[in-house]
């Protein structure tokens, strides 16, 4: 009969760094949202933020808060249709055009067809 009455499994269910984790990213999420909203407003196609480096998560380690949260905001956003590129603590945050994909298709075949250099007469 061992002695030990507590399984590492047990404590990582019990972690409170999973709910700082969460209050981060909803922290961030919601800035990002209003500035998302306001360059779309101002007819912006993309965006660029700096995000915090340090995270003070109790039971993680700056690097792992770090590593935590930026890849759940990542995905948060990819997962609701942006392209995202993370530089440092930059991130852009793009999303598309107002026109249509076949309509911007067909557009760029008239500049290439217009582009095309003329046969001499």
């Amino acid at each position: 009969m061992s002695s030990i009455t507590i399984s590492a499994e047990e404590l990582k269910q019990k972690n409170p760094s999973i709910a700082g984790v969460n209050a981060e990213v909803k922290r961030l999420g919601l800035n990002i949202t209003l500035d998302i909203r306001a360059a779309h407003k101002a007819k912006q196609k993309h965006l660029v933020i700096e995000l915090p480096v340090i995270f003070i998560i109790p039971g993680l380690s700056p690097e792992e808060a770090r590593l935590c949260v930026y890849s759940r905001l990542i995905t948060d956003l990819t997962t609701k249709g942006f392209d995202v590129r993370l530089k440092d603590k930059w991130l852009r945050i793009q999303w598309g055009s107002n026109l249509p994909t076949d309509e911007t298709k067909r557009m760029q075949r008239v500049l290439a067809e217009v582009s095309k250099p003329r046969a001499s007469t």
